[in-house]
């Protein structure tokens, strides 16, 4: 459901979208492993998608950028969210 957004009209392009659904599967597939509740998942890959939009809407075209932000930032999550417990 999530990865869905991106086929949205939210002011992209169709390659942009495209685009962002590419860096959305690269980052998913990397982390995916990490999470087995259904609703954890869900959770994650809404926080991603917003993560890959945010990217976008600041000028963020390079696909390489994308992921390596998008990958960063949820592992800082994670980690911050880690420390907490």
């Amino acid at each position: 459901m999530a990865h869905n957004l991106f086929n949205e009209p939210v002011g992209h392009d169709p390659s942009t979208r495209a685009l962002l659904g590419q860096a959305f599967d690269e980052v998913w597939q990397e982390i995916a492993g990490n999470y087995t509740s259904a609703l954890v998942i869900e959770e994650k890959r809404m926080r991603l998608v917003l993560i890959i939009l945010a990217l976008a809407n600041f000028g963020v075209r390079d696909l390489d950028e994308i992921t390596d932000r998008a990958l960063a930032t949820m592992r800082l999550r994670e980690q911050q969210i880690r420390s907490m417990h």
